[in-house]
């Protein structure tokens, strides 16, 4: 990264220390993360760290005064935004260290949904990031774990939810819609009926009324 040289007045603007500061923040919460996916530490707290580095790397990508942007050079492989990326990386991993912790809470259709995010976030990224390993590697260990938590979830539902909450076989479908419908038919008619003897019994007393006057 580019140094700040203590003795240029050009080096110690606002723009240039918030910067710092945001990049420096970013990669501090990037080592805790480092250190504690080393140490399997609980995943709730790997989801937040994950999420504040994100949102440092963005604040720092906001107030970059240098136009490359710290991308490598063309001649050394495909340019890439390092500061971009990094926000992207951790955003995904913060949904996937969340589904982790919705698993562990054995809320498996709440994780399945997170990896649906990571995916969703890993299909709409730029060129440049699809073209980085991390892409593949993330995209691989996402893929993985979803037919796992998938494959879980088929076992859970038929051995445990299945026998005690039965859902109506496919030839009962068809009687159970022609039922329901029926019922609500026959409710509007006995609306309309009382609807319309309501009425009847108005013009009764209006012509009763008349016949008065």
């Amino acid at each position: 990264l580019p140094s700040i040289q203590l003795d240029s007045k050009s080096d110690l603007t606002i723009q240039n220390v918030s910067f710092y500061h945001s990049l420096y923040s970013a990669h501090y919460y990037e080592i805790l993360i480092l250190i504690g996916e080393k140490n399997n530490e609980e995943a709730s707290v790997l989801t937040s760290n994950c999420i504040i580095a994100s949102k440092f790397f963005d604040a720092a990508n906001k107030m970059n005064p240098y136009s490359l942007n710290f991308s490598l050079p063309k001649n050394e492989r495909p340019c890439i935004n390092i500061i971009a990326n990094r926000i992207l990386l951790y955003h995904i991993k913060s949904l996937i260290f969340h589904a982790r912790n919705e698993e562990k809470n054995f809320k498996i259709g709440s994780s399945i949904f997170y990896l649906n995010l990571a995916i969703e976030a890993l299909n709409s990224s730029s060129k440049n990031f699809k073209t980085t390993q991390i892409f593949n590697e993330l995209n691989q260990e996402i893929e993985q774990k979803k037919k796992s938590l998938e494959h879980d979830n088929m076992i859970i539902y038929f051995n445990v939810i299945k026998p005690y909450n039965p859902i109506p076989e496919i030839q009962e479908v068809d009687d159970i819609i022609h039922s329901v419908i029926k019922s609500n038919l026959e409710l509007d008619l006995s609306k309309s009926e009382m609807i319309k003897k309501e009425v009847n019994e108005l013009n009764q007393f209006i012509d009763k009324q008349r016949a008065m006057i």
